[in-house]
């Protein structure tokens, strides 16, 4: 017996066992039974939802997972133009066809921000403002 026989057959077992379960524990409710047998009903319908859980887990632990689409590959932050040199090179071919493939790309400088200075309004370090 294979493994997934096994486990389509121990399903059936535990849902047959979770209804049965179920219905002994809901009839005397439904019927409007002695209280006293309500309450003696009641574990069996506690029981009963048990094993139904169980029977939804040994399903689900059974299932294949559905195949992933095929892996796309990435190339410089996010780009799939699939280039080796990535998105960079391609550019640059474009502006400049003559230009050497493997050659660095210029990079420009960063300019510094200007602006307030973060530091400026507080007090100078080991003095405290008078107030």
């Amino acid at each position: 017996m294979t493994a997934d026989r096994a486990r389509r057959r121990a399903v059936l077992m535990l849902s047959a066992l979770a209804g049965a379960m179920l219905l002994a524990g809901v009839l005397p409710w439904a019927t409007g039974g002695e209280s006293t047998i309500r309450f003696l009903a009641l574990p069996l319908l506690l029981a009963g939802l048990m094993v139904l859980g169980v029977t939804l887990r040994v399903w689900a632990a059974g299932r294949r997972p559905a195949p992933s689409a095929p892996p796309v590959e990435r190339g410089c932050d996010g780009c799939v133009c699939g280039q080796q040199g990535g998105c960079a090179v391609a550019a640059r071919q474009d502006a400049e066809p003559d230009a050497e493939p493997d050659a660095e790309p210029e990079i420009e400088p960063v300019p510094e921000r200007a602006g307030p200075d973060p530091a400026a309004g507080r007090a100078p370090a080991g003095r405290t403002p008078a107030g």
